[in-house]
């Protein structure tokens, strides 16, 4: 049978389906399609986001009503299509998802292809930089290298959406081209969770071997031709943060394992996904993140959100459904049907930030109502931010305050805040810049009353909170400034408000309280900018160690800026408050409890090179308990390498490193049955980021 004959007989099939469909619609009505035919909404909806130019110009080319056909009458792929995240430029994703179609008859028969291409069409739309070709070879890359068995074995379990990060690479597209990724697939083969550490095959250096300086353009054009490609030429050249994130992520895609680079003040880093469902942050240095592959926001509790939403595929199907109802509906004009689907979707799957905004576009389109906005408002209070707070304070400025701003006086401004301030207890998916939510509100009120009480129902809420109280005190120092009344007004009221509590009533119990539960929490959270404001509050309550007896190694102090971990912090003999003082030349005081295997976990206030430790026991007897103690580096905060032993029980311990100067983010100190207590932990060495 000539080719001309099998396209006049698929295009007579597609006309009979698409027919078909039309007779459906019509004798059902949209509530039959809710109930009978999610695969007849799939089918509209992609219609309706291809649009009539790019149906018609994919129906003349090869074999494309074929394709069309193929694409349409498969539930699976649809969904695979429309249910994993947005979908823009349906102009460049059909045509690509018809060109693997075309080319490789496994797209239909293998689920995990499929898969691989719909994510990579999906990533071709989001981004207009990335060229079909490249696309094209990064699909078969992973489908040739899935077959061989190459790739780690989580791949295959992976959906559609976490394949979009594979898909998408990290910032620069050059460290993961087909050539990239084999290279780096050859030489970087770990454990799933260790590639938080594949950054450091690359070597940190400010200047290259012909002296040139990273932060110029001659830094690598010397060496441009010489290599297969820019991972190796990094691996062998060196680099600093954005090459050593940027081939991270890489790596860790090329072996079949989500990444993402991402961006920090004055740095790159980049996240793994370590095992499913846990995303982990690489050569971070900040809570502070933005990404350089997403979907909806480029944050990290972005990611959290989606991670959680699409953990829950049913969720994710059902509430598409009745989006795409939705969507059906007001084309048939019925909006207050159109607005109870939309509404029972976010209902459905409220993790979906996606439908929260098409809730908000739709009445938008329909005429503002302060009522919907109200109810909108309550949905995301009740739903959303509970877990997840700041996507819903995205949400709120976006849409419901900026919306109902003409209708709403001062009174009612500060009570919509306060009711969302009161959703959640601290901060759920990560360290965020909830300041800046304060700030915005204040300025928002205009009655000066109203607004000194609005801040001081702030402090109500967040200073019982150990994360939100530390952050709080510190954005309220910064927020009086120069004027030291509003200032020792504020520590007054401080005072005051935790003498109820039994803390005492003078500052120094307050500035106490607040560094045994605010330090520890920011430790935690990684949030270094508060642990040193407060760290730095509390020295008023205990004086500076003599210094005596400190032989430093050279270089910077590597610890200073950092924070710390450890077992049993606040227990019975331990100090908190005085936590900060140990990492900097001020000196402190720490104690671990007693357990099993007591440990220190001191993460650096930059990673850097180690030339030498310096450890200050405590003063008087008892110094004994640090002899055998291991001291151990990472770079991650999760693998350790053992560097030193401490031996005998001395005021002072001196640990050169300087032959191996090993890289660090984190030092930790353990010892098997004795509990450990310190006086400075100071690291010298030569920052790398």
């Amino acid at each position: 049978m000539r080719q001309g004959e099998i396209r006049l007989r698929l295009d007579k099939k597609l006309i009979l389906t698409t027919l078909c469909f039309c007779v459906l619609l019509a004798s059902t009505g949209a509530q039959g399609i809710a109930e009978h035919s999610q695969h007849a909404m799939l089918r509209h909806e992609l219609h309706r986001l291809a649009g009539e130019k790019v149906i018609q110009s994919i129906k003349s080319t090869e074999q494309g009503s074929a394709f069309l056909d193929a694409l349409s009458n498969s539930e699976v792929w649809l969904s695979e299509l429309l249910d994993s995240g947005p979908v823009k430029q349906p102009r460049r994703i059909l045509p690509f998802l018809q060109r693997v179609w075309l080319d490789d008859n496994t797209v239909c028969q293998m689920p995990v292809n499929r898969s691989m291409a719909t994510a990579c069409g999906l990533a071709l739309g989001m981004n207009s930089r990335l060229a079909e070709e490249w696309m094209w070879q990064r699909y078969l890359y992973f489908r040739d290298n899935w077959d061989k068995k190459l790739l780690n074995t989580c791949y295959g379990n992976l959906s559609t959406w976490e394949r979009r990060y594979l898909a998408r690479g990290p910032e620069y597209s050059s460290y993961s081209t087909a050539e990239a990724l084999v290279y780096l697939r050859d030489r970087v083969c770990l454990p799933r969770e260790r590639y938080v550490s594949a950054h450091s095959q690359v070597n940190y250096r400010s200047y290259n071997c012909l002296g040139g300086d990273v932060q110029r353009p001659e830094y690598y054009i010397p060496f441009k031709g010489i290599f297969t490609c820019d991972p190796e030429m990094a691996v062998e050249v060196g680099g600093v943060c954005g090459a050593l994130s940027n081939l991270g992520a890489a790596a860790a895609i090329a072996a079949g394992i989500p990444a993402t680079s991402m961006v920090e003040p004055g740095h790159c880093a980049f996240a793994v996904q370590t095992e499913p469902g846990k995303w982990q942050a690489a050569n971070s240095v900040s809570w502070r993140r933005g990404m350089h592959s997403w979907m909806f926001r480029a944050t990290w509790p972005s990611l959290m959100l989606e991670q959680a939403c699409f953990a829950q595929p049913e969720l994710v199907r059902r509430a598409g459904h009745l989006q795409r109802l939705a969507r059906w509906h007001e084309e048939q004009g019925e909006i207050i049907a159109a607005d109870k689907a939309l509404t029972e979707a976010t209902k459905t799957q409220p993790l979906n930030y996606g439908l929260w905004q098409e809730r908000a576009a739709f009445v938008l389109r329909q005429g503002n109502t302060l009522d919907w906005w109200r109810n909108y408002h309550n949905d995301i209070l009740a739903w959303l931010a509970p877990a997840h707070e700041e996507p819903a304070w995205a949400l709120l400025t976006n849409y419901v305050y900026k919306n109902s701003e003409p209708e709403l006086n001062d009174a009612r401004r500060v009570a919509l805040f306060l009711a969302y301030m009161k959703t959640f207890s601290d901060f759920g998916q990560g360290r965020w810049e909830i300041e800046k939510a304060w700030s915005w509100m204040l300025d928002q009120v205009k009655e000066v009353e109203l607004r000194n009480s609005l801040e001081l129902q702030l402090a109500e809420l967040t200073i019982p909170r150990p994360g939100l109280g530390a952050v709080f005190v510190v954005w309220k120092k910064e927020r009086c400034a120069s004027d030291l009344a509003a200032w020792k007004s504020f520590q007054d009221w401080l005072v005051a408000h935790l003498s109820k509590g039994g803390e005492g009533g003078n500052i120094e119990a307050a500035i106490r309280s607040l560094g045994r539960t605010g330090l520890p929490a920011a430790a935690q959270s990684g949030d270094l900018e508060s642990y040193q404001a407060i760290g730095q509050l509390c020295t008023r309550l205990y004086k500076a160690t003599p210094t005596a007896g400190i032989v430093p190694f050279e270089g910077e102090l590597l610890t200073a800026g950092g924070a710390i971990n450890l077992s049993g912090i606040g227990e019975r003999y331990d100090t908190p408050e005085k936590h900060w003082g140990v990492l900097n030349t001020y000196g402190g005081a720490l104690h671990t409890n007693s357990e099993a295997t007591p440990w220190i976990e001191v993460r650096l206030g930059n990673f850097g090179r180690l030339n030498g430790l310096v450890i200050q026991n405590r003063a008087g007897s008892y110094q004994g308990r640090a002899d055998g103690a291991r001291v151990l580096v990472s770079l991650d905060g999760k693998k350790w390498e053992q560097v030193a032993v401490l031996q005998g029980g001395k005021m002072f311990y001196r640990i050169d490193l300087g032959d191996s100067k090993p890289q660090a983010g984190w030092i930790r100190i353990e010892r098997d049955g004795q509990c450990l207590h310190f006086a400075r932990i100071l690291a010298y060495g030569e920052r790398t980021n």
